[in-house]
């Protein structure tokens, strides 16, 4: 009986050292997957950045600075298209079409800044509203809102990240 005791501890000691591992395991992947959430949005970023310092026409330089600028940058675009992160989240039917809807949306956003900046600033303050918790100002897009409560919690947080992205992009415009 003491051995059978005994036995029935050290499987139980047993069982909860590979749950202490198993939930430390847990944890490192959640990091994991932040990190290349974050690697992931700073080359979108950096894309981004490129691609504005090729539509920036107002620089004033020789024609072969520009054609060296225009060179650099072509460059380092081909560079950042190299480095591929993936980071698959799970969704059911219902939170893939959401999440197509809430993009199309943002898309439509992006084109607007191209045609009336403050308006597409105030639509994409109104879509920031809507990702909050606590929504600065007064103005939240509850059609917005509910595509986006209808994502997956990690589609959540990236809308969230991609309009405070956009909207501090724009201070420094």
């Amino acid at each position: 009986m003491a051995e059978d005791s005994a036995i029935i501890s050290e499987r139980e000691s047993e069982a909860h050292r590979t749950l202490r591992c198993l939930d430390e395991i847990g944890k490192r992947v959640t990091v994991l997957r932040e990190q290349a959430l974050t690697l992931m949005r700073e080359k979108e970023d950096m894309l981004s950045l490129l691609q504005d310092l090729q539509d920036n026409k107002s620089v004033v330089c020789s024609k072969a600075e520009r054609d060296e600028i225009q060179a650099i940058t072509e460059m380092l675009v081909c560079r950042c298209l190299t480095v591929e992160i993936s980071v698959t989240t799970p969704r059911d039917e219902n939170q893939e079409i959401a999440l197509s809807k809430v993009q199309n949306i943002l898309e439509d956003l992006d084109s607007m800044f191209k045609t009336d900046v403050e308006y597409a600033k105030q639509t994409a303050e109104s879509y920031l509203n809507a990702c909050l918790p606590e929504p600065r100002g007064n103005s939240t897009d509850h059609k917005f809102q509910g595509l986006v409560l209808g994502c997956a919690a990690d589609d959540q947080k990236a809308v969230r990240k991609r309009l405070e992205t956009l909207l501090a992009h724009l201070k420094y415009m």
